[in-house]
């Protein structure tokens, strides 16, 4: 994933995140950049928004390896992560508990394109 300043007639890269398995979903909530990859192994990964260090995981009980879309939350201070394999949307609480809820929703659900 790059970070882009477009504030001038030529964008430049400013920050790029590590490489790893292919980005499922990227959101940003105050310093905070979280991002999904496949095969995340249960994980969003959070870096820092200024300098796009690596700053911790959050563990996601029962996501799956496939999540298509992650959405951050000002108002709820919450993250929603799509779960593709297991027809679900987690929500993640960013509180110091990181407490996760879990909705079952139809089928397959994807970040709008």
């Amino acid at each position: 994933m790059l970070c882009v300043d477009s504030n001038f007639n030529t964008p430049n890269v400013t920050h790029v995140i590590p490489k790893g398995n292919n980005i499922g979903g990227e959101a940003s909530l105050g310093d905070d950049v979280f991002v999904v990859r496949y095969n995340s192994q249960q994980k969003i990964e959070v870096y820092d928004a200024n300098t796009f260090t690596l700053q911790r995981h959050i563990t996601v009980p029962g996501f799956g390896d496939r999540s298509f879309g992650l959405a951050a939350c000002p108002y709820n201070n919450c993250l929603y992560a799509s779960n593709w394999n297991n027809n679900s949307v987690h929500r993640v609480d960013l509180s110091a508990s990181n407490a996760v809820m879990k909705w079952s929703v139809a089928r397959w659900p994807v970040r709008e394109q």
